[in-house]
């Protein structure tokens, strides 16, 4: 297949934010949010005449032209209020509703409710829940652009249901943040998301167009430590990160795989293909007098997924990068402050 292929998105919206204290322990806050959005896309394809098999059965090109245009709309609204319980406790709750239409139209009421506890002059704690919901991508491969290249070396082997939905989520978090002195500040997070209608994306065709498709069972979990030091002229901060991310059951769009991925994937969980187990970043910097700092920051990850034995059961390779830089403040009586750095990126 050799394509020629355009993509155009506009999107118009109006959001409003609004906030009132309510006595002096309360401050209600509500909101609304509307969007239009409109995708445009062309695809000026030539290809070959193939079997049920897939296999060319000419060497004429057949052009196809498949040319759409989708219009997605977006109302959201939300009421929440702050309530300080003693000089301790605060506690967020509120209630979100959403309704999107593209292909057909979906709704939810998603309830949050989150508390912050000050334990100490220098330890705060929270935990949370939030019920989420996340329309799909306005692109999508639909199922007339599928049926246009039946017959093609550009076909696809399963058609199935190729419209995604909405993904609907339930979200837990808690953790501890920790001054120590007034120099360090430590932080533990941890999370978990079970998911319905898990999206991803997946490619179709040789040319790089993503459409989302559905797992119909997905769970997310992981958690995070930081940490972030400042005192005279030394700054540094330093993160770690475990992360699983497991989908099964895909159930819209399926002709991103291959019959026999489907059939593991519908009894199976498998690690998503943007999972990454460990991912961790830091940097310091240094303060040479009052107008220059030398500094290193540094990014390191166990790597994405890759097809295994199993679909998405291997891993790419480890990375490091390594980044080094020096910055400069220029004083001019007339003109104001310069400030100029130097970059060095991923220095090994």
């Amino acid at each position: 297949v050799a394509s020629n292929v355009t993509r155009g998105n506009r999107a118009s919206t109006l959001q409003a934010d609004f906030a009132m204290p309510m006595g002096s322990s309360h401050t209600l806050r509500y909101g609304v949010y509307g969007s239009f959005e409109r995708a445009v896309s062309g695809n000026d394809a030539w290809v070959f005449p193939a079997d049920a098999d897939g296999k060319q059965t000419g060497t004429t090109p057949i052009n196809i032209l498949d040319n759409s245009q989708l219009t997605a709309k977006t109302w959201s609204a939300y009421v929440q209020d702050e309530w300080s319980i003693g000089d301790k406790w605060t506690l967020n709750y509120g209630l979100r509703g959403d309704q999107y239409q593209l292909a057909r139209t979906e709704s939810q009421l998603s309830p949050r409710i989150g508390l912050v506890w000050q334990a100490t002059g220098s330890t705060t704690v929270h935990a949370g829940y939030s019920r989420y919901f996340t329309p799909p991508a306005t692109e999508l491969i639909s199922t007339t652009d599928l049926a246009a290249f039946a017959g093609t070396t550009n076909a696809v082997k399963n058609y199935g249901d190729n419209t995604p939905l909405a993904e609907r989520s339930n979200y837990f978090d808690v953790g501890v943040s920790q001054n120590l002195g007034s120099d360090l500040t430590l932080g533990l997070d941890t999370y978990y998301r079970k998911v319905s209608r898990l999206q991803d994306e997946g490619q179709f065709g040789a040319a790089l167009v993503y459409s989302t498709f559905n797992y119909k069972y997905g769970h997310v979990g992981g958690a995070e430590f930081t940490a972030n030091y400042n005192a005279g002229p030394l700054s540094a901060y330093f993160n770690f990160s475990y992360t699983k991310a497991m989908g099964k059951d895909v159930m819209t769009s399926q002709y991103n795989f291959s019959p026999e991925d489907l059939a593991y994937i519908a009894n199976n969980f498998i690690y998503l293909d943007h999972d990454q187990k460990y991912t961790s970043s830091g940097g310091v910097s240094y303060a040479l007098g009052d107008a220059t700092r030398i500094g290193a920051n540094y990014l390191f990850g166990t790597g994405l997924r890759k097809d295994g034995t199993v679909p998405n059961g291997g891993t790419l390779p480890d990375y490091f990068q390594l980044n080094l830089n020096v910055s400069h403040d220029f004083t001019f009586d007339h003109f104001g402050q310069l400030h100029t750095q130097l970059a060095l990126i991923n220095a090994l």
